[in-house]
């Protein structure tokens, strides 16, 4: 038996634009929701002690750029770190941006590892 409730609201929200640019990917819906994601370098020294929890982390926040800016409420971020990388958390959260730090267990100079993320808000 189907669920016409469940069937309703499938026709109704709808994706109504997808894309991929430098910045990563993301999917419109027809209710304003908007999904973003991808990942981003972290290729600085973490080297700057992190108060004193016994992690390192980058001297500088470092951001990164939404595929396409949402509107009103800031969005939920979420970021993942690379097994390299012990902790990656959210620090700034904007319409167009985000800004991340990275921590490790023990100083390390720079090397190229990512930090994967996604966002959830709306596009209209």
């Amino acid at each position: 038996m189907i669920n016409e409730k469940l069937l309703g609201k499938l026709t109704t929200n709808y994706i109504v634009e997808c894309g991929t640019n430098d910045n990563g990917s993301y999917i419109k819906f027809k209710d304003g929701t908007l999904h973003q994601w991808g990942r981003t370098p972290m290729n600085d020294e973490l080297k700057t002690k992190h108060a004193d929890t016994g992690f390192y982390r980058n001297a500088s926040e470092k951001f990164h750029s939404f595929p396409i800016p949402f509107v009103g409420v800031a969005p939920t971020v979420n970021v993942t770190a690379q097994a390299a990388l012990n902790i990656a958390y959210v620090s700034t959260n904007e319409l167009s941006r985000f800004g991340y730090y990275a921590l490790v267990g023990t100083s390390t100079n720079a090397n190229y590892r990512w930090v994967h993320w996604r966002a959830t808000g709306k596009w209209k």
